[in-house]
Formats: C-alpha cells, sequence, structure tokens
C-alpha cells in the first residue's frame, strides 16, 4: 500500500535525509525568502517514526537511516548552539522558530522509538546554547522562547510558538 511506497521512496532515501540535515549546516539559506525548510526534516522524521512504530515487526532498515539522520543532526548545532536555516542576523523571522520546533519534535519522536542509551541521553541532555530549546528528564520537554526581539512575519506567532509539558 502507500506506506510501503513512501518508506521505500521517502523514509529510506539516506540522500534525501542528508540534503535534509544539510540545511541546518548553511544557516541563511532561509534569509532571503523567510522560508520554511527548516522544517522538513521534523516533519518527515515525525512521520517515518509513526511508520516505524505502527510496523508489526520491527524494520531494523528504516531504524538504521533513522538514527544516522538524528546523530547527523545532532552534528548540525551551530556555534551558538542553534539549529537553524536562519543566520543569526535574521534569526527568530519568517519561520525559523516554526522549524526549530520541528527539529524539537522530530527528536522527541525518535527519542520514544530509540534503541541506543547513549542516544537517547544525548538527545534528553540536549541544550540549545541560545536558551530557545531545552530537553530535560523522562516524559518533561520543554521549548522555552527567549526573544531578543520581536518578529513582526505573521503576527508574531511564529516568532512565540512554544510547547510545554509534552
Amino acid at each position: 500500500p502507500a506506506a510501503g511506497k513512501i518508506r521505500a521512496v521517502q523514509l529510506l532515501d539516506r540522500a534525501l535525509w542528508k540534503k535534509l540535515t544539510a540545511l541546518f549546516g548553511n544557516p541563511g539559506i532561509d534569509d532571503a525568502d523567510h522560508g520554511w525548510r527548516c522544517e522538513y526534516w521534523g516533519k518527515m522524521m515525525r512521520g517515518a517514526c509513526f511508520l516505524y512504530r505502527c510496523s508489526p515487526v520491527p524494520d531494523d532498515e528504516l531504524y538504521a537511516v533513522l538514527e544516522e539522520t538524528v546523530r547527523d543532526m545532532l552534528t548540525k548545532q551551530d556555534a551558538l548552539g542553534r539549529f537553524s536555516t536562519y543566520s543569526v542576523d535574521c534569526e527568530f523571522h519568517g519561520w525559523d522558530i516554526w522549524g526549530r520546533k520541528y527539529i524539537l519534535l522530530g527528536m522527541l519522536y525518535f527519542l520514544e522509538i530509540c534503541r541506543d542509551g547513549a542516544l537517547a541521553d544525548a538527545i534528553r541532555a540536549f541544550e540549545g546554547g541560545d536558551g530557545l530549546v531545552v530537553i530535560r528528564g523522562s516524559g518533561v520537554f520543554l521549548l522555552h522562547i527567549l526573544l531578543r526581539e520581536f518578529s513582526v512575519d505573521h503576527g508574531g506567532h511564529l516568532a512565540s510558538y512554544g510547547l510545554e509539558g509534552l
């Protein structure tokens, strides 16, 4: 069915996952058009984890791809502690916070299926150096928004998005 095709064509495509994580190694790629490329990895991870959890038997092939991309994403944190496709000059504008939220969600969904204790600990211990994202404990996850400036994009909604107590 459709899930099998999505798995084969999209979710197992290591090159596609690499392309998505590479966006975060290039802060500023979304500056000019205030794009939302920043949300793709997290949304795809969310869907992949749902598919994995629905599988009647452990899907080792899919899991290996997901673990690989999570490890890759963890290397994309910039010197300020950000996972962002926006430069520092444009952070909190456009879809920046929205995208950071999806990085957090992708990590949280993966954490639910994570088989590697050290990797799970690394995800739980993640703290964005910019104060935006803090993950602590098992079961309580927070996204703190400490804005240095107010974004007028979309009435400020995307720059003030927060999650608490997931």
